[in-house]
């Protein structure tokens, strides 16, 4: 045998012992009774039973009571906010509709006084209802016309400034006639009846759709 092949066998014996010097020096990794049930017995703890365990203290039951009271008064308080905000929602609905319903019951009434009012011309009172005939019916330019003579009968009148107004704001709005007449109605009333919102609603209406 040559002098390498001895240097090989002694280096490989020598490679043994240290490992076994090893597996000596770490032996509590390698436990052969470290089955499953050794394991079980001493790393995992035992859960006492309801029976088994210590009753609480009255400091701990008072503790745990104020724990509690804590969390349901903060509860209420959160359910009594959100009732609140969901009352006031829909009551300012409710009030938005009625407003809206009471505003236009009043414009209803305050068109049939004019139109029907004795103190008002008859022929007034004919173009007006002719007018406003013609505006359900979509025909603004036959409206404006009633409007017209309405307010020779009875100049400067509010209701009937107002429709003629309307008419021509509507022809303008559905076939893009008389536009100018509108604007310049529109701007004309509104320094005329200061007070009244409806011409100044009619001029936003107007910018926007220009």
């Amino acid at each position: 045998m040559s002098g390498g092949g001895g240097g090989s066998i002694l280096a490989m014996i020598q490679t043994l012992r240290n490992n076994k010097a090893l597996l000596g020096k770490r032996k509590s990794y390698f436990k052969r009774s470290s089955n499953y049930t050794v394991y079980n017995k001493t790393y995992r703890k035992k859960l006492n039973s309801f029976g088994n365990r210590k009753p609480l203290s009255e400091e701990e039951v008072d503790k745990v009571r104020k724990k509690f009271q804590l969390i349901k008064r903060r509860n209420n308080r959160i359910t009594a906010s959100l009732f609140t905000i969901a009352a006031l929602i829909i009551g300012y609905g409710f009030y938005s509709i009625l407003s809206q319903k009471h505003s236009f019951q009043k414009s209803k009434e305050r068109i049939n006084t004019v139109i029907y009012s004795k103190l008002k011309p008859q022929p007034y009172r004919d173009q007006m209802k002719l007018g406003i005939l013609k505006m359900k019916e979509k025909d603004y330019f036959m409206a404006s016309g009633n409007f017209k003579k309405a307010l020779i009968h009875q100049p400067n009148d509010l209701m009937a400034e107002y429709f003629l107004t309307k008419a021509y704001y509507s022809l303008c709005i559905t076939k893009g006639q008389a536009c100018e007449i509108a604007k310049t109605k529109v701007i004309e009333n509104r320094n005329k009846f200061p007070n009244e919102y409806r011409f100044q609603y009619l001029e936003k209406r107007l910018d926007v759709n220009d």
